[in-house]
């Protein structure tokens, strides 16, 4: 499981989406991730967010801690998916 323990579940339309971004990695000396990768972890392109597919739903972690989550991955996710939310007013 991602460092900080937190696991976000997708649901609906947004799982196709975030498929065809996933990709697997090979992080060489960092043993951490890869050892994510290795039991089955993909990571979403361009976010370095891991996902792990589980009874046909996406679970989304965030490997990391002490640092700005949104500015770093969900900004970045947000903007890969072509969510336009904030025109919704």
């Amino acid at each position: 499981m991602p460092i900080c323990s937190q696991l976000f579940l997708v649901q609906g339309p947004l799982q196709e989406r975030i498929r065809k971004l996933l990709a697997s990695y090979h992080f060489g000396d960092d043993v951490d991730r890869q050892c994510l990768v290795d039991a089955g972890w993909q990571v979403i392109c361009p976010t370095d967010l891991f996902v792990y597919e589980l009874d046909d739903h996406l679970l989304i972690g965030v490997d990391g801690i002490g640092y700005d989550f949104f500015e770093t991955h969900w900004r970045q996710l947000y903007e890969a998916l072509g969510l336009m939310w904030h025109l919704n007013d």
